[in-house]
């Protein structure tokens, strides 16, 4: 039996996290519009476990914070009901709804008709997909049918988790999960041998390697594992960095771009098949929901 990990979240993590997200959250609004700011008053749509860092952080700690509001769920309830709730509740200043794909993924897919039962477009302003990668084919009819805007962001539990978001406005490619979080230094590392140092080139084709962290959100280090805890934060320029485990680059620009996770690399004939870049490619065409992608031994390749 696997059991879990048990990351060692500070009370500087937690509150640093939270505040790093205030940043990300509040204030937000699209050129020209005379809506006001999200902030005070905004309302925070929880459907996920508070147990869990995702939501504890973005959820929960940040509308402490801004001194938001909560609508909790125990669990996410049918989207029908979803949406009647945030529907018939007063719109004091927006909502933010902070999930895992599937979530959006239910509402996209949402017959029309109780699209315009509950029409959000004006209530539902900001949603942010974490706990994997926001594909094209949810993320499209998702702002459509709602009109709110959704993004991807990136953490995991051993940063309280939150890492990087991409951009609510404007062009957002795909593949991309933003730019750190402020106070968050990312670099992208040799995914052989952190001891090598960060690569040295930009882009896909020259700078892939291991995304590392620095930054106030990062663990104290896994309970009672010395191990585990040395093999995944190691110090270089006399900084403590978090090995993530995930394979990406950085742009010019500073965006990070995660390929996948470096246990799950598929090395076929020599060649590294990322299972993200296929799942996306079969999610893509309508008549798939869901797609995983795996690899299996061959004896040719």
């Amino acid at each position: 039996v696997k059991l879990p990990k048990a990351a060692e979240l500070t009370h500087m993590n937690v509150f640093s996290n939270a505040y790093q997200c205030v940043e990300i959250l509040v204030n937000q609004t699209e050129e020209g519009s005379t809506a006001p700011a999200l902030g005070h008053r905004t309302g925070m749509v929880g459907c996920l476990p508070l147990y869990h860092s995702f939501a504890m952080t973005t959820v929960l700690n940040t509308s402490v914070a801004v001194g938001g509001w909560q609508m909790l769920f125990a669990k996410p309830p049918p989207t029908e009901e979803l949406l009647e709730e945030i529907f018939k509740l007063p719109d004091y200043n927006g909502y933010i709804y902070c999930g895992a794909e599937i979530l959006f993924q239910r509402i996209a897919e949402a017959d029309q008709v109780i699209i315009d039962k509950y029409p959000l477009k004006g209530h539902l302003k900001l949603c942010i997909s974490g706990a994997g990668p926001l594909h094209e084919y949810v993320r499209i009819p998702y702002e459509e049918k709602t009109g709110a805007k959704i993004t991807e962001g990136y953490g995991l539990s051993e940063s309280t988790p939150v890492v990087t978001c991409n951009n609510f406005y404007g062009e957002r490619e795909p593949g991309f999960i933003g730019v750190p979080a402020s106070s968050t230094d990312c670099m992208i590392f040799d995914s052989e041998d952190f001891s090598k140092g960060p690569v040295t080139g930009l882009g896909e084709e020259n700078g892939t390697g291991e995304l590392c962290v620095y930054g106030p959100q990062v663990m104290k280090g896994y309970w009672n594992n010395p191990e585990r805890t040395a093999a995944t934060l190691k110090q270089w320029d006399g900084r403590t960095w978090l090995l993530t485990g995930d394979i990406g680059f950085m742009d010019e620009y500073g965006r990070v771009a995660i390929r996948d996770r470096k246990k799950q690399l598929i090395k076929m004939a020599g060649h590294s098949v990322f299972p993200k870049e296929v799942e996306s490619l079969l999610g893509s065409h309508e008549k798939v929901l869901e797609a995983a992608v795996a690899g299996v031994p061959d004896e040719k390749t």
